[in-house]
């Protein structure tokens, strides 16, 4: 059903990275990098993500893609297909936030990149329906004077149809 892209890079979680305190401080010092930064991603909605780095951590990361243009996916299929590769780990905005912080020159494809988790450790919408996960966006823009990558850090829901221009970033933590 889907496809590795053939980026797969390595990232050090760096010595200043605190668990419950990253995602605050990343969007104070980058919000304005960004087109459109959505204020729900925060430290505050993510204190239960499944897994909590370290400060040394190495992580390798895989972006993978959907095989056809024409098929749609879910939510769940995108987390069932996670679950199957060995030793997959769920790290929320904080994996999207060091990849974009340390090696967002791996972001080659415009598109949103979905970090997913399991249920019970992603904050719900407004109204207490929707699961909503973190997404990085990158766009070119083509717009004079500015032309270049443009990007974006939101919060999907769960209840979308997800496509061939939407990846899935699969984490896994470097075996020492």
């Amino acid at each position: 059903m889907f496809v590795a892209m053939q980026n797969q890079f390595s990232l050090t979680v760096p010595e200043d990275f605190r668990h419950g305190h990253f995602l605050d401080g990343f969007a104070i010092k980058h919000r304005s990098e960004f087109k459109h930064y959505c204020n729900g991603i925060a430290d505050s909605a993510f204190l239960s993500v499944s897994t909590k780095l370290q400060p040394g951590q190495k992580i390798l990361v895989t972006f993978f893609r959907q095989k056809h243009m024409e098929m749609v996916t879910s939510f769940e299929d995108r987390l069932a297909f996670l679950h199957q590769q060995d030793g997959s780990v769920f790290l929320g905005p904080y994996g999207l936030a060091l990849i974009y912080r340390l090696r967002r020159d791996q972001i080659f494809l415009p598109g949103w990149y979905m970090s997913l988790d399991n249920r019970q450790s992603l904050p719900r919408d407004i109204n207490g329906q929707d699961i909503m996960f973190p997404v990085l966006g990158m766009h070119l823009s083509g717009i004079h004077p500015d032309p270049g990558e443009v990007y974006d850090f939101d919060l999907w829901g769960e209840n979308e149809a997800y496509d061939f221009g939407d990846f899935i970033v699969c984490f896994k933590l470097h075996k020492k």
